[in-house]
């Protein structure tokens, strides 16, 4: 019995010294991470430990159950305010041997952008400082958007620009431009013009070595990639060159109950009770009248309530219902 407290007990010791090494190997690799960037000229760097780590980890996390004390946090924020300091936080982060967790938006409700799931050492470098639009609404028709703008911020730029082009994206107007077209980007046009990377005619990427490639330098299927393969896999995108397409200078839209809202599908999905072919006053299932969509919540506030429009303390909100089917509320769930 004693032998056995023993062993336990030493066990016990080796657990907490090496969770106590890996501590401070962690904390070692903030240092160094830290050092290289100032040595680049890299001032918006924010460790474990400082003051305003918890809020600058925290500005866009969407999911809150990897804010958490339980969730693995980095050794360092980063916020490059250009790409010189974009190569620099690959290159220091490399150095330092951490993991580049890339954060344009913080709309990754999988935590893919401010946590790891293996508790490797890694950094955050978030985009958001990297925000500039750049639109040719005359000669080429495209736009060069940096990875941290928003999709709201393109499009303002855009409206601007010409009030008769667009950019096939998302409709929530945080999402960071970076992570959405990396991973495909679905929007209202998309059935039109095809998904947000798509729509990519060249990018700037910053690889894991540090060198900046344009298309042509990446090569074609690195470029085929990263419109729809990730965000990070395979390097930082600094900025998109996306092409814009025509639409109408005025678009007219009534603004409707939620209500008002759901009898148009609630009447489509009662005309089938089975299969394909729609008829009328067939029976539908509580599960498939009950739609729901998750809120677009800013980084800087609550969700908005499901009854009001977003930016506004009053009126309807209205979501497109994408995908409907009759059956029973088990089959439902089978789905």
């Amino acid at each position: 019995m004693v032998a056995a407290l023993a062993l336990f007990s030493l066990v016990l010791r080796l657990m907490i010294f090496a969770v106590r090494a890996a501590g401070a190997a962690r904390d070692d690799d903030g240092a160094s991470f830290t050092a290289c960037q100032a040595a680049a000229g890299v001032r918006d760097v924010t460790t474990r430990g400082s003051p305003g780590y918890g809020a600058a980890l925290g500005a866009s996390i969407q999911n809150l159950r990897f804010a958490g004390a339980g969730a693995p946090k980095p050794a360092a924020v980063v916020a490059p305010a250009s790409l010189e300091e974009l190569r620099a936080a690959v290159r220091c982060a490399r150095a330092a041997g951490l993991v580049v967790r890339l954060r344009s938006g913080g709309h990754s409700y999988e935590g893919l952008s401010y946590t790891t799931e293996d508790r490797s050492a890694f950094a955050v470098v978030d985009l958001a400082a990297l925000d500039r639009v750049r639109v040719d609404a005359a000669a080429s028709h495209t736009a060069w958007v940096e990875a941290g703008a928003t999709l709201g911020q393109g499009y303002h730029a855009v409206a601007a620009a010409s009030p008769a082009l667009a950019f096939s994206a998302g409709s929530c107007p945080t999402v960071g431009s970076g992570g959405h077209i990396a991973g495909g980007g679905f929007g209202l046009l998309s059935r039109k013009y095809g998904l947000a990377g798509d729509n990519v005619v060249d990018a700037v990427l910053v690889d894991a070595e540090g060198r900046v490639l344009d298309r042509a330098a990446m090569g074609e299927d690195v470029f085929w990639a990263i419109r729809g393969g990730g965000g990070g896999a395979w390097g930082a995108v600094y900025a998109w060159r996306v092409q814009l397409r025509p639409v109408p200078a005025r678009v007219t839209d009534s603004p409707r109950s939620s209500s008002t809202a759901r009898a148009p599908p609630r009447r489509w999905l009662g005309s089938s009770p089975r299969g394909s072919t729609p008829r009328r006053g067939g029976p539908t299932s509580s599960t498939s009248r009950r739609l729901s969509v998750p809120a677009c919540r800013s980084p800087t506030g609550p969700a908005p309530s499901p009854s009001r429009s977003k930016g506004s303390t009053s009126g309807p909100l209205t979501k497109p219902y994408k995908y409907g089917r009759q059956g029973s509320p088990r089959s439902g769930y089978r789905i």
